[in-house]
């Protein structure tokens, strides 16, 4: 923990004492720091303060290269000897991205506690982020770990051996667990931990005296390996991984509904393994795809595929139905109901129409339906 420097009148006035100033980043964003603090926790700061250097004289120390959000944690830290709440509480859908700053920020604080030799300083960093890996987040329950950025930012600006590095290893130990999927029985492995805290299923599937909870080996013979690959990839990085297709414009439909076939399946597939973040964040990132204009300038939308796909796969309360009606109503042209598609679709989306209308109808006019006179 940072200095305790009590209640005596001895040690107020070391606090009292003279500041120094330290400009931080390229923005030269200014702290005022009282130099007792500083050289007392930090060898840095220091061996800067000390003797003639130009530092010294001015108490002013310039920090070009750093962050001034982690430098911001280092100086709430020097006075309260905790690490701050970073962020504000998510909105809802937020957590993950959230999360995903909140474990960057405190990496990039622990690399400035490197370079500012300040041992205490990181060991509390550390603390911080293994208490944020034990709670689940207060928004959707769902428990996140550092992603690729942080993980890549550590190893990036520390050394081999350092105990960051050896942290976030052991934060992703532990049993792993090999699922096959498909009839072609492709094996995953994924820690035991990550899939059991987001997935009811595999909770379920992995406690008491189970075959599966002592073989640490579960089947999923119905599904499909491309898909449970997605699902992979989510429970690590809180993303929905995106292959991007280099395909001439005329196949950009094509593509398109590839995607949407690949998002839906995902969708079914968090349906079945009882976990909803990830059904949920299957849903952002359908609404995503249809609100993005491709290199054709158009804008595509689940098609006849998707929607049987849904629709013989889901009960009616299912929520991705009502998003794939809204979608028709919304911005849905005559052609997109030539094709067979569900009669209860069908149902929802007439309906909607006429609540639609209904909302912004305009008089009906007589005139508008006379028959016009012959012109022989």
């Amino acid at each position: 923990m940072a200095p305790n420097y009590g209640n005596s009148e001895d040690n107020v006035t070391k606090i009292q004492g003279p500041a120094v100033k330290i400009t931080v980043g390229a923005s030269k964003e200014p702290f005022h720091v009282h130099e007792s603090v500083l050289c007392t926790s930090s060898h840095f700061f220091k061996a800067a303060m000390s003797g003639s250097w130009m530092e010294s004289k001015e108490h002013t120390i310039e920090l070009p290269e750093d962050d001034p959000k982690a430098f911001s944690i280092y100086s709430h830290w020097l006075y309260f000897a905790k690490i701050p709440g970073i962020l504000e509480a998510a909105k809802q859908g937020e957590s993950a991205n959230k999360s995903a700053q909140e474990y960057y920020d405190l990496v990039s604080a622990y690399v400035l506690g490197d370079k500012l030799l300040d041992a205490q300083f990181q060991n509390s960093v550390i603390d911080a982020i293994i208490d944020t890996c034990s709670k689940a987040d207060s928004k959707d329950g769902k428990v996140y770990f550092p992603d690729a950025n942080a993980v890549s930012y550590a190893y990036s600006n520390t050394t081999k051996f350092s105990k960051i590095r050896e942290m976030l290893v052991d934060l992703i130990q532990g049993p792993t667990l090999t699922i096959i999927v498909g009839a072609s029985k492709e094996p995953f492995q994924v820690h035991e931990s990550i899939i059991c805290t987001s997935s009811l299923f595999f909770k379920k599937a992995m406690s008491g005296s189970r075959k599966e909870s002592k073989e640490h080996t579960l089947e999923l013979p119905e599904d499909d390996p491309q898909v449970f690959a997605l699902y992979s990839h989510w429970l690590y990085f809180s993303t929905i991984p995106v292959v991007v297709e280099r395909v001439a414009k005329k196949k950009l439909p094509e593509s398109s509904a590839r995607e949407y076939n690949d998002l839906i399946k995902a969708y079914l597939l968090g349906d079945k393994l009882l976990d909803t973040n990830f059904q949920n964040s299957v849903i952002d990132a359908i609404i995503e795809q249809s609100t993005t204009t491709n290199p054709d300038e158009q804008r595509y939308y689940p098609g006849e595929d998707a929607v049987k796909h849904v629709y013989h796969n889901t009960t009616e309360s299912a929520t991705i139905r009502k998003l794939l009606v809204d979608m028709y109503v919304d911005t849905a042209a005559p052609n997109w109901l030539h094709g067979e598609l569900p009669k209860e679709f069908l149902y929802s989306v007439t309906e909607g129409l006429m609540k639609k209308r209904v909302s912004s109808c305009n008089p009906i006019k007589a005139s508008k339906y006379h028959v016009q006179p012959s012109s022989n």
